[in-house]
């Protein structure tokens, strides 16, 4: 599909680490999909208007202020 983003492409897109990107799919946080690779492997594949979604409303990191 032409609106999906590999977990590094979602990664690089928001300065943010794979393996945040991967947990918040497998949380069901963010719409994705699983392609099956040749031998065995797996490919997560992200939903690149749903990530922005999510961007856009998630809470700012770190702690808030007083």
């Amino acid at each position: 599909m032409g609106n999906d983003l590999t977990t590094i492409e979602a990664a690089e897109l928001y300065g943010l680490s794979t393996v945040y990107i991967r947990k918040l799919a497998a949380q069901g946080r963010l719409k994705c999909r699983l392609a099956k690779l040749r031998k065995g492997a797996t490919l997560w594949l992200i939903d690149a208007p749903a990530l922005h979604a999510f961007m856009k409303n998630r809470a700012a990191p770190g702690r808030p202020k007083k």
